[in-house]
């Protein structure tokens, strides 16, 4: 391919300085050709060297990628630390706050949170239940 379209442009080149004679013209387009072709290899080097950094930044980024994926994962062994603690009473409740405002651990923390929601919607229940119990007790008395 490249012989094709070089030697198309030393034809071209050679026919507009034919004016001067055949070995005039191949004088005129030689250093024309050779001045074309080292842009080639040039080209050629700085499109390598793009692509080579592209790549390698991609590869840092699915690298670090891969890194957050396998720092993130909580072991079977730490839910059950998780759970151990969230059973203690007020100390669970504390550190499931303190787990929801995590940026380290975002399983935990989304965890954390839909805990702190569901522990919310249960009190909310025990108010309006025994508020209820404690309303038609009243009332009897």
């Amino acid at each position: 391919i490249y012989m094709i379209f070089m030697g198309g442009y030393y034809d071209k080149l050679i026919a507009s300085h034919m004016e001067n004679g055949l070995e005039e013209a191949k004088k005129a387009a030689g250093p024309e050709i050779i001045n074309v072709t080292l842009i080639i290899p040039i080209i050629l080097i700085v499109a390598f060297a793009s692509l080579f950094f592209f790549r390698k930044s991609l590869n840092i980024q699915t690298k670090k990628a891969e890194e957050k994926i396998q720092t993130n994962n909580i072991s079977v062994s730490d839910w059950i630390v998780i759970f151990l603690i969230t059973i203690i009473p007020l100390v669970g409740f504390v550190f499931t706050i303190i787990w929801a405002n995590d940026k380290k651990n975002p399983i935990r923390k989304n965890w954390a949170v839909a805990s702190l929601i569901w522990m919310g919607i249960i009190s909310f229940l025990f108010i309006i239940f025994y508020a209820t119990i404690f309303s038609s007790i009243i009332s009897r008395i």
